[in-house]
């Protein structure tokens, strides 16, 4: 499920738990499930909350190795999508339920709250929201477009001029930010990326429009490599992708080769 360089470390996440990748072999996190995702938390250095088939749970590394320190208690969502904001809370997205935002306390044993954003909140629809992080900031995307969250009235309130970038509507996308700040998005059917320009963006969806038919979407993530390169997977292996990719166009000359009257004029 999970590739992910932390603190010069690769865990992996998979179907048979999480797993801390040495060279050419493996170890086996002990006390873990099945894992989607790992996050490194900014305000607990050293500290790792990952998310497997049973919920949530804390890492925390030791020399070359991370071990599985507690589970977090009160909370039994399992969710390979979420992200810590910039106050340490961390934002869930539950493909059925909707939009999570919890706080941890502060030996990282459990929850010191929990707030749920559906339709009474914000959005049109519960199901199939995803989170994504731009410049720091968290945004909702989600079927008619992209929310960001109001703290004043506690809700997600549509925001119109991130939601014009890629400008595509009826599925959630996936956003993924690069180093240079440019965004990728993806869904069914689509493949693009918007160039930061200053204060905007420049949007490119034509050039890669050759491998989205065979992109894995569902369950498929859009990997950063580098500032320059990202990597795709597919149903058979994987793209490498060059950020600043142009289709080459060709000087297609017309020929006239003959005339033919229309009339007996």
């Amino acid at each position: 499920w999970k590739l992910q360089n932390i603190y010069g470390i690769l865990l992996c996440g998979s179907d048979e738990g999480a797993f801390v990748i040495n060279e050419n072999s493996s170890s086996r996190i002990k006390g873990v499930d099945g894992t989607w995702n790992f996050h490194p938390l900014t305000h607990h250095p050293g500290y790792v909350l990952a998310s497997d088939y049973k919920g949530f749970y804390i890492l925390k590394k030791k020399g070359n190795n991370f071990h599985f320190i507690n589970r977090i208690k009160g909370f039994t969502v399992s969710s390979g999508m979420f992200e810590e904001d910039a106050d340490g809370s961390i934002w869930i997205c539950h493909w059925q339920k909707g939009i999570y935002h919890i706080r941890l306390n502060e030996n990282l044993s459990g929850i010191k709250s929990i707030h749920l954003y559906c339709k009474n909140k914000g959005l049109v629809v519960c199901e199939n929201n995803l989170l994504c992080k731009i410049n720091g900031k968290i945004y909702i995307s989600s079927v008619d477009g992209i929310y960001s969250y109001d703290s004043k009235k506690d809700k997600l309130v549509y925001n119109k001029p991130m939601s014009m970038i890629f400008n595509t509507y009826s599925s959630s996308l996936k956003i993924y930010e690069t180093p240079k700040h440019d965004l990728w998005a993806i869904k069914s059917g689509f493949l693009a990326i918007a160039h930061r320009k200053g204060k905007s963006y420049e949007v490119d969806s034509t050039s890669y429009r050759n491998i989205v038919s065979r992109l894995q979407v569902g369950l498929g993530d859009i990997g950063i490599i580098d500032s320059t390169h990202i990597i795709l997977n597919y149903d058979n292996g994987f793209y490498v992708v060059e950020n600043n990719f142009h289709n080459q166009t060709q000087d297609n000359k017309l020929f006239i080769r003959y005339i033919i009257g229309a009339n007996n004029s």
